[in-house]
């Protein structure tokens, strides 16, 4: 799999999606970055 170009196309397909819903993306965005946080389970184990 060529990962620079398929990186290269899921963030051009994300750039759409932030124009054409931008209150979802931020709360898919909110929920990735409290997904992430350090809690009870560490960033490593993820």
């Amino acid at each position: 799999m060529d990962w620079k170009n398929h990186l290269a196309e899921a963030s051009a397909n994300l750039g759409k999606f932030r124009k054409a819903a931008p209150e979802t993306a931020k709360g898919f965005g909110a929920l990735s970055q409290a997904a992430l946080a350090e809690g009870h389970v560490s960033l490593r184990h993820k």
